[in-house]
């Protein structure tokens, strides 16, 4: 069986962007599997007033009238069917999916049996509303087990990973979930070291051994830098689209996800993000 891959969409330029990283991978990866996910998160009003509080309210899915919630879908509609064109044209199936409820829980739910989760790095609502948004992205990394991909806009392919690796076991986390996509897509892989007093680049050797039909290229960084700065840096200088990075386990990179680093990454780079959970 081929890698599963799910790209949830919106109509953001992030989630094109995503839609577009989606179809290109899963045309270089023998017998992958996609699906394309869209999440209308309204629905008509049902006149039960029990039933429609929570969406009045401003949960999700809002209650709106019967024609908002058709536009909606029909907006849905389009943007599935442009993915589906874009994958016809690459030469590969795509399942796509229409799903009523809340954009998060509709996700997390959709992605479990999944190999790869890829979205944009900001959902539509933070694409529209710069520092408004209801952090969906990152309630959506914290739902699931399945490996993210987070695509910035503009972003259409990928052919080299940087790794930030410390020997943790957050850290072999994502060696072991970037291990089929470095093999079977080629992709070149940047293990990237940071350490303050220039030791301990050795354990890049871990890497190349859990990685042996990889092209992989070992950058140890003495710095001073924050880690995320020191390896964003590093990541963009030779030249990779993305940076993996381990969710779960005890490292220093654990809380990358969740503050000023992932801000740093999107803002400042035009990296991608692999997190491995």
């Amino acid at each position: 069986m081929g890698l599963r891959i799910l790209v949830a969409i919106d109509e953001s330029d992030f989630s094109r962007s995503a839609a577009k990283v989606a179809v290109d991978l899963a045309s270089t990866l023998p017998g992958a599997e996609l699906t394309a996910l869209h999440v209308v998160n309204v629905v008509p009003a049902s006149g039960n007033i029990l039933k429609d509080l929570p969406g009045h309210l401003g949960f999700e899915p809002a209650v709106v009238s019967k024609e908002v919630s058709e536009q909606h879908e029909r907006q849905g509609a389009a943007v599935l069917a442009h993915v589906k064109t874009a994958a016809t044209e690459a030469g590969i199936e795509v399942r796509t999916v229409l799903e009523h409820g809340s954009v998060v829980d509709r996700i997390v739910h959709w992605a479990a049996p999944y190999d790869l989760l890829i979205l944009g790095i900001r959902g539509e609502t933070e694409a529209r509303f710069p520092g408004q948004g209801g952090g969906s992205v990152h309630n959506v990394l914290a739902g699931i087990n399945t490996p993210a991909l987070l695509i910035p806009a503009g972003q259409t392919t990928l052919r080299s990973i940087a790794l930030g690796y410390d020997g943790s076991e957050a850290s072999k986390n994502a060696v072991r979930a970037i291990a089929g996509l470095a093999g079977k897509a080629r992709l070149a892989v940047h293990a990237i070291y940071v350490t303050g007093d220039g030791r301990g680049g050795e354990v890049l050797a871990e890497v190349d051994a859990a990685l042996p039909n990889a092209d992989v290229h070992h950058h140890v960084v003495s710095s001073e830098e924050a880690v995320h700065t020191a390896l964003a840096r590093t990541a963009q200088e030779a030249g990779a689209d993305v940076l993996a990075m381990g969710f779960k386990g005890q490292s220093p990179l654990k809380d990358f996800l969740f503050g000023s680093s992932t801000e740093y990454i999107s803002q400042q780079t035009e990296l991608a993000l692999f997190i491995a959970h």
